[in-house]
Formats: structure tokens, sequence, C-alpha cells
């Protein structure tokens, strides 16, 4: 990470449910610099934003499109356009990537997140560091609709012991290991 005295914090999707309750909780860090960015912000200020982070939480992505071109513009194309910005950097930040399990499926959704998967490995393989999590269905207070009934998928959660999937590809930085 750059040296500075503060950890500057970039959240994409920072209107999202996830990105929501996490911009809550960084921001009660008082070592954190965070600003968050979603889809109706100028697409310019993201990429200002880029440029002087220190770290990324890439949670922006699109799970229910009017158009299946929805999915691979706002996942894949996305993911592409942050790792663009960030392989320019003289300091390569590390990113943290919500990914879905729906990305070891053969489905449009599943597609496009396996292929912001696939950019992100290639930043790893190029000096940067990528985290990559495959989430499950997530479920809380202020999700929103959602498709399953939260209760009866935190039942199966218990009764089958599913936990949450995910892939490391990263240039070995002790930040990695030590937040993990």
């Amino acid at each position: 990470m750059r040296a500075s005295p503060m950890t500057r914090i970039l959240v994409t999707g920072s209107n999202g449910f996830i990105g929501r309750n996490l911009l809550a909780h960084i921001s009660l860090q008082q070592d954190a610099i965070v600003e968050g960015v979603d889809v109706q912000d100028d697409p310019a200020r993201m990429v200002q934003l880029l440029k002087t982070t220190d770290l990324v939480y890439h949670l922006a992505g699109v799970n229910r499109p009017e158009r299946e071109e929805e999915f691979f513009a706002g996942n894949a194309g996305l993911t592409g356009k942050i790792v663009e910005v960030l392989s320019a950097c003289e300091v390569k930040p590390p990113i943290v990537f919500s990914s879905s399990i729906q990305a070891e499926l053969d489905n449009v959704y599943g597609q496009s997140k396996r292929l912001a998967e696939s950019t992100l490995v290639k930043y790893g393989e190029a000096g940067g560091t990528a985290i990559i999590y495959r989430l499950p269905n997530v479920f809380g207070n202020g999700a929103g609709r959602t498709t399953i009934p939260p209760l009866p998928h935190s039942v199966t959660i218990l009764l089958t012991g599913f936990r949450y999937r995910f892939l490391i590809r990263t240039n070995c930085s002790s930040w990695c290991t030590s937040t993990m």
C-alpha cells in the first residue's frame, strides 16, 4: 500500500446492501478514509478515486438486469475498467471482489462473474493483489427484495453446513495474509 497516515479505501457498489453496511463499518475506523461510488455517480469520479486509493472493495455488479447484456457490462465490463485504471498506477492497490457461487454455473450471470474473476486473476498475475469471494445469497436487514425467503435459506445453511467459498489470487503480499 502507499505510505500515508490514513488508509484510503474505495467501495464500489456503495449504495447496495453489502456496500452500505461495509461503509458504515469502515467509517468507524479512525485510521481510514473511506469513499463510496455507485452506478449513479460520475464515472470520472470513480477513476479519480481509484488513482489515489490504497484498497478497493469492489462490490458493484448487476444481478437482476432488464437485458442479459447488462450482466456483462455491469460485472465483467466494470471490473475491466477498474483493473485498467489500477494497472496504470505505480503502486497497485489490492482489490477485494464480491463474486457469486453462480460463477460455477453455466448461466449468463455466472459467466459474467467468471469473466470478471478472470480479469482479476490477470491483475494478480501482473503484480497486483486480488481477493475473490464467491458468496451465496446474502440476506439481512435492509437487503431489499430477495429471490429466496431468508428464514428457509438460513435453515438450509444450518442443516447442510454450507459455507461461502472464496478464491485468492495474489502476489503473496504480507497484507493479504495478515488481514484474512
